[in-house]
């Protein structure tokens, strides 16, 4: 008696799963989210692609890549983090997250 009510839970509860809802091959809109928030790119690749254009917004002074929480970032280096500033960048780059970060003016130094 317990084998066959064990079987029709089952066949129940596969029945019902999300996945069997959809026809094979569909994927879920926060399947498709993480997909496309996921870096398809090597971080140097995405780093070339970027950064002249970068560059081109006054107060940007480099890029570079980072880690933060274990994960690659995209680095935008800035004189001053203005909120004009970071209205202008990205908040992510090819699936990188973007951090901005302050580091003052940069002076090359004399080696002579």
């Amino acid at each position: 008696m317990v084998l066959p009510l064990t079987l029709a839970a089952i066949a129940v509860s596969c029945r019902t799963a999300p996945d069997r809802e959809r026809p094979r091959g569909q994927t879920t809109s926060a399947q498709r989210e993480a997909r496309q928030a996921m870096p398809q790119a090597r971080l140097d690749e995405v780093l070339a692609r970027h950064t002249h254009a970068l560059l081109a917004i006054p107060g940007v002074i480099g890029t570079g890549e980072g880690e933060e929480d274990g994960r690659p970032v995209f680095l935008v280096l800035v004189d001053r983090a203005t909120p004009e500033l970071r209205a202008r960048l990205p908040a992510s780059l090819e699936g990188y997250p973007v951090v901005i970060r302050e580091t003052g003016k940069v002076k090359a130094l004399d080696r002579r």
